[in-house]
């Protein structure tokens, strides 16, 4: 097996870092031997840092984050839902040997720029271990709904609309329901 090398954003609290660092812990259990790349130098006290180490030779190189952060990577994973594909990322999907997306709705939209959609997979987010169990859960929803839950700051600039879309397309045809929380506000369709 190939050695795996994982660009992405680890440096912050950011989503992308959260992400990056959470996939990237999942890995290790498979790829002890997992090197990374930080968008960003890590301080030394990082606990990530010591995954920082030479590229190896022959490794499979995946970046987290846009495609234009390193152009001859093997793959690349989405870390952030987009509606279109930008003309530039176009010939680097088509490069790829594999790309991650974490949604239909981007899988379905990247696949119009490649001659190959079936190197495009869908990796929804993971949870990570150390979520901590609740003794009271606070149910907004009957038990016999399918709930979609998503938090984040909104900011226009990220483009809020294309999370509600995405969840029309991806999951309406289900018995559902729709969480979003924004600050300290609820909002339930």
């Amino acid at each position: 097996m190939k050695p795996l090398v994982w660009v992405g954003h680890f440096r912050g609290f950011s989503g992308s870092a959260a992400t990056t660092r959470s996939y990237t812990q999942a890995l290790m259990r498979h790829y002890p031997d997992i090197t990374i790349v930080p968008v960003s130098a890590l301080e030394s006290n990082d606990p990530f840092a010591w995954l920082v180490k030479n590229t190896p030779a022959g490794a499979f190189k995946l970046v987290h984050n846009h495609p234009t952060t390193d152009p001859e990577a093997d793959a690349y994973f989405s870390n952030v839902t987009y509606d279109r594909v930008l003309p530039e990322w176009a010939p680097l999907f088509e490069y790829a040997k594999v790309i991650f997306a974490q949604s239909r709705f981007c899988q379905d939209n990247f696949a119009k720029v490649v001659s190959n959609p079936g190197k495009i997979y869908v990796v929804p987010y993971i949870l990570p271990p150390n979520i901590p169990s609740r003794t009271h859960q606070l149910r907004i929803f009957p038990a016999d709904k399918f709930v979609v839950g998503s938090v984040f700051e909104l900011i226009l600039r990220k483009l809020p609309h294309l999370l509600l879309r995405v969840f029309v397309e991806e999951y309406l045809p289900k018995l559902l329901g729709f969480l979003l929380k924004s600050l300290n506000e609820f909002v339930c369709f």
